[in-house]
């Protein structure tokens, strides 16, 4: 994070997909405010438009995300294994730079 600090000056914006971290780096890292903006991940809902929703037979758990350690998949994974009934249990995302859905 010093370094960070330290590469401010030279970098002309900072992009970030969440408010959050747009509201934090400003706060924690000093980053000014004109050289910040949010620009969220962000899903094209004209492509969604003309979709039906299909009744599923089970209820579904969906994640939507990074296949990193840190987002915690693994402990989605264990959880579902731990529940009763019938249940579907959907993950997309990026792995290793490739989107899937398993």
């Amino acid at each position: 994070m010093t370094h960070i600090r330290e590469v401010v000056d030279q970098v002309d914006l900072f992009i970030s997909p969440a408010k959050y971290l747009k509201s934090r780096y400003e706060k924690d890292f000093g980053l000014p405010i004109g050289k910040s903006i949010y620009l969220d991940y962000g899903f094209d809902r004209q492509r969604m438009q003309h979709r039906k929703r299909e009744v599923e037979d089970t209820f579904v758990f969906g994640y939507i995300g990074t296949h990193i350690p840190a987002k915690g998949i693994h402990q989605l994974i264990e959880a579902f294994g731990m529940i009763e009934g019938n249940a579907t249990l959907r993950i997309w995302g990026d792995l290793e730079g490739r989107r899937v859905m398993r």
